[in-house]
């Protein structure tokens, strides 16, 4: 009876373990979930490439990676410098990047040649914008086609609207916490020759087109329209004001200055209330 009864004892012994390790494997799970940081969208899985001319105007696209805030949008990004603007817009068109940082006035010859890339977002430049107000001047067209625009392949993995609108929510942050640090007394030296701003700016764009003679009798008046989407930086400005409370005065800085029509076209769709 006594072999019987220890048997028994064994028996619950084993059921108990495996009870504690299931229970222990659930905590580890339960754990692992609560980690998660929850964005509010799935992340991205396939690592975005984006080339960069090595640049100060390029500065947006490196310092989102630094600050962290391709992962707080839930983008992975392999960064891909590029000493030549010609060389970085070749590898775009090939499908080899999924977006570019490279000097406007290369990015909009590209286009005219009939490259299949759109502009979603601006960069920088070398000088302040007062500096810059006339276009007449061949020195300052020159000046102004050496500054930095995003642009994005219309057939790689950075070709859907809400990944770009994403992406350009990262510039726009790495913009704000430039320009925080730059109130608050650090990065003087850097402000006082580089402008940055992150909206792509049409209308500039535009002057710059008109500037190079690109446009010719086969292409639509809408020609260069069509290559350049306000839309997702419009969307992704929106996005950040909704989630700051619209209180930020960098934001609305941004917003005041950007030609957004409102509600056009969201990014997804509304919770329904």
């Amino acid at each position: 009876m006594n072999w019987m009864r220890d048997e028994r004892c064994e028996r619950q012994g084993k059921v108990s373990e495996m009870a504690a390790r299931r229970h222990g494997i659930s905590v580890l799970l339960l754990m692992a979930v609560l980690l998660i940081p929850h964005t509010g969208f799935t992340a991205v899985k396939k690592p975005i490439r984006i080339g960069y001319l090595d640049n100060p105007g390029a500065l947006l696209v490196v310092q989102a990676a630094t600050y962290g805030f391709y992962d707080e949008q839930g983008i992975r990004v392999i960064l891909v410098p590029f000493r030549d603007s010609h060389k970085g817009l070749a590898k775009l068109d090939r499908r080899k990047l999924d977006a570019g940082a490279f000097s406007v006035g290369e990015t909009l010859k590209r286009i005219a040649a009939g490259s299949r890339i759109s502009i979603i977002a601006g960069g920088g430049r070398n000088q302040q914008p007062d500096q810059l107000a006339d276009l007449k001047t061949d020195d300052v067209g020159k000046e102004l086609s050496q500054g930095i625009v995003l642009a994005v392949s219309t057939q790689s993995g950075a070709s859907g609207k809400e990944l770009q609108v994403r992406l350009v929510k990262a510039l726009i942050l790495a913009h704000r916490a430039l320009a925080n640090r730059t109130s608050t007394g650090g990065a003087a030296a850097e402000a006082v020759s580089l402008h940055l701003d992150p909206n792509p700016d049409f209308w500039k764009l535009q002057q710059l087109w008109t500037y190079h003679g690109l446009q010719n009798e086969t292409m639509t008046r809408d020609f260069l329209a069509n290559h350049v989407n306000e839309e997702i930086y419009c969307d992704a400005l929106d996005e950040l004001l909704d989630e700051d409370g619209r209180k930020d005065p960098v934001l609305l800085k941004l917003n005041s200055r950007a030609v957004c029509v409102p509600d056009c076209c969201p990014a997804k769709p509304e919770k329904k209330r």
